[in-house]
This record gives C-alpha cells, structure tokens and sequence, in this order.
C-alpha cells in the first residue's frame, strides 16, 4: 500500500520531466535518474 502513493509521485514527477525539458536528451537523463530514485526506494 506505501508504494501506491509513491508511484503517483514518480508518474507525476515523469510528466513534469515531459514539460520542462522539451530537449529529449535532457528528458532521458532526467527520467533515468528519476528511475534510479524510484529503484532506491523500493
């Protein structure tokens, strides 16, 4: 059940990534390193 909220955070966190940084290099690099938070926390 702790993990639901913290998925919502992550998709969120993924749409934000989607809308600030329009370059797709910057966009990967930040969505890796989100993914790599996501990782650690589970």
């Amino acid at each position: 059940m702790a993990l639901a909220p913290l998925t919502a955070i992550l998709e969120t966190g993924s749409l934000a990534i989607e809308r600030i940084w329009p370059d797709p290099v910057k966009r990967t690099e930040k969505v890796r390193k989100l993914e790599e938070l996501k990782l650690k926390g589970s």
